[in-house]
């Protein structure tokens, strides 16, 4: 009934949260170069909105797993699931209480290492993989 809310120079696209235990968990898309709106304060905000855009699109992308901060209301990056390019909308499916199926379409992870706008042009493919919490 009552919300906190954090702002966050990062973007987290398609982003699939899920609960594992006491814990959340988000799985999105990470920008490689960092935050999303950084390096053109300088800029009128008509053109900046355009060039962190431009920025973000031509930057390299990974699917990643964040566990989330309850205190701070940060998302803290884990790992990356093998990704690149044109990368995330992640499923996730319960295999039993420590184990989840997780499937995510990504650029061929065994090609070359695209940036996100070019991944969308050359095809995809979807991954599974098997997260496991101890």
């Amino acid at each position: 009934t009552e919300w906190r809310c954090n702002l966050t120079p990062y973007k987290y696209d398609s982003a699939l949260m899920f609960r594992h235990r006491d814990d959340y968990y988000v799985i999105a898309r990470r920008n490689v170069a960092g935050a999303f709106n950084r390096n053109a304060g300088y800029l009128p905000e008509f053109i900046r909105a355009k060039w962190y855009l431009v920025r973000y699109s031509l930057t390299r992308k990974r699917t990643t797993l964040y566990k989330l901060d309850r205190e701070k209301l940060e998302l803290n990056p884990i790992f990356d699931f093998p990704s690149k390019g044109d990368t995330a909308y992640a499923a996730i499916a319960e295999i039993n209480e420590n184990e989840y199926l997780v499937l995510n379409y990504s650029s061929d992870i065994d090609g070359y290492d695209w940036n996100w706008l070019v991944g969308q042009l050359v095809g995809s493919n979807i991954y599974s993989s098997v997260l496991k919490f101890k």
